[in-house]
Order: C-alpha cells, then sequence, then structure tokens
C-alpha cells in the first residue's frame, strides 16, 4: 500500500514545501486588505490527497479485492464520490483545516522574519553611510558590546534591554531615522504575539501538525476499514455498475451517476 500512497503523499508535500518557499521571498508591497485564498487552497491540497488515496483505500480496507485492481474509471468515479462517500468521517477535514492554519501562520511568521530582517540591512546601510557623529555611536555600541547578553552569557542573566534601546535610539536619532521606532516596536510586538500564540497552543503548530501526518493518515483508513458496511453502501448508492458478457469474457463498465442508483447484474 505504501508504494501506492508515495506518489500523491509526495505531491501533497511538494505542495506545502512550495507554499513556504515563496513566503521567503521579501515582499513587494504591502499585504491586501482582503484576505487571502491562502487557507482555501491549502485545505485544498489535503482533500485532494486523501481523494488520491480513496480508491486504494476501498480497494484494500474494504472491498479486500487484492487480486484485481479497479479499472481507471471505476477510480476516477471513487474519487468524485469521496465528498459525498466521506469515507474518513471528520479526520479529513479537521487535518485539512489544521494544515491551512499552521501553514498560514507560518508563511506570515516567515514574512515578517524576511522583512525585519531587510529593515535591519537597510537601516545599517543608511547608517554607515553617514559619518557625522558617529564616533559617539561607535563608542556607545563598544560600551553595548560588554552586556551579558551580547557575551553569551548564561540565560538566567538578564539582558540590559534598557540600555540596548537607549543606545540604538541614540544612534538612529543621530543618523535620522527615528521614525523607525514606533513602527518597528509594533512589528516587534506582534510577531512576538504571534509567536506566543503557537508557543502557547492557541494556533496549530506547524511542526506538530507535520509530525503527526503518519498518525493521521493512519487513523482515516482505519475509521475507513472500520466503517467498510456503511461506505460499501454509499458506494453502492453512487455508483453503476453493469456486467457485459462478451466472447465469454466478463468486461466491467463502470458508469458514475450522481443520483441514487442501485447495482444491477447480469
Amino acid at each position: 500500500m505504501f508504494a501506492d500512497v508515495r506518489q500523491p503523499l509526495s505531491e501533497l508535500y511538494r505542495t506545502l514545501a512550495e507554499y513556504l518557499e515563496k513566503a521567503e521571498l521579501i515582499p513587494t508591497d504591502l499585504p491586501p486588505a482582503v484576505p487571502s485564498n491562502d487557507g482555501i487552497l491549502l485545505e485544498a491540497s489535503v482533500m485532494k490527497f486523501y481523494r488520491e488515496l480513496f480508491p486504494l483505500v476501498y480497494h484494500q480496507a474494504v472491498h479486500h479485492l487484492k487480486a484485481q485492481d479497479f479499472t481507471p474509471n471505476y477510480k476516477s468515479c471513487l474519487k468524485d464520490h469521496t465528498e459525498s462517500i466521506a469515507p474518513y468521517g471528520t479526520i479529513a477535514r479537521k487535518m485539512a483545516n489544521n494544515v491551512a492554519q499552521s501553514f498560514e501562520t507560518t508563511k506570515v511568521l516567515l514574512q515578517a522574519l524576511t522583512l525585519g530582517l531587510e529593515v535591519l540591512n537597510t537601516t545599517d546601510e543608511i547608517m554607515s553611510r553617514k559619518e557625522e557623529n558617529s564616533d559617539s555611536c561607535r563608542d556607545a555600541l563598544l560600551r553595548l558590546y560588554y552586556c551579558p547578553k551580547c557575551l553569551g552569557i548564561a540565560s538566567n542573566v538578564k539582558p540590559c534591554n534598557n540600555y540596548c534601546l537607549n543606545v540604538m535610539r541614540g544612534c538612529l536619532t543621530q543618523q535620522r531615522t527615528t521614525e523607525l521606532d514606533l513602527p518597528w516596536s509594533n512589528f516587534i510586538m506582534e510577531t512576538q504575539r504571534l509567536v506566543k500564540e503557537v508557543r502557547d497552543g492557541q494556533l496549530p503548530n506547524i511542526g506538530e501538525v507535520l509530525s503527526g501526518f503518519s498518525s493521521v493518515i493512519s487513523d482515516a483508513i482505519m475509521y475507513a476499514t472500520l466503517n467498510s458496511p456503511d461506505i460499501a453502501t454509499k458506494v453502492s448508492a453512487n455508483l453503476f455498475l453493469l456486467f457485459i458478457n462478451r466472447n465469454n469474457n466478463n468486461t466491467n463498465y463502470y458508469y458514475c451517476q450522481h443520483l441514487t442508483l442501485y447495482i444491477r447484474l447480469r
């Protein structure tokens, strides 16, 4: 079963990886006022994985046909009706929601860190261009070096936070960049708040979501196995099966139907 599930699982991981890679790009403009459709796209990627998985689950865990594989048309029918059959209960949808929330949060955090790094680099470049009053600023930065935190002393020693802020404000004032103080402080506060919400479990943690993929997928397959009679009934209600005898060879033709139908055997 693992060999057959490898392709849809690899596609899911590739989609999620590409999503995060785009988040590392430096934003060229302000984010749109209207919420993005990232969550919808991420949920769709997860649900697509479960659709691709359903024919395999139905064949191995529900229908117990190990000798003969389903035809491509029949597999397509199963995939098209996965949502109405709901073979995984609510497990697939919950996983999709957790993936969407955790990856959206991570994307925002990555963009914030990338943008913050760009602001710091730009500010440093501006400060290095000007030489007026740079001696006093250099002296202050040299004194700041002896802050315990800067020397990598044990974490239980509190950093001289106020002194650090005063030195940086003084240097920025000399370079006429004090306009950054308020928006930068707000930026830091919001970034810290986002990190705290993830750390405290208020938002799904991307690491925990990814590490739990195998157990969640196993739970979904187990749910389908335990509810196989109900799933088989729903499949029969959504698919029309017609057996035709031709030259003493049984050929199976499968047709998708959106209405409730019964299985006809000839």
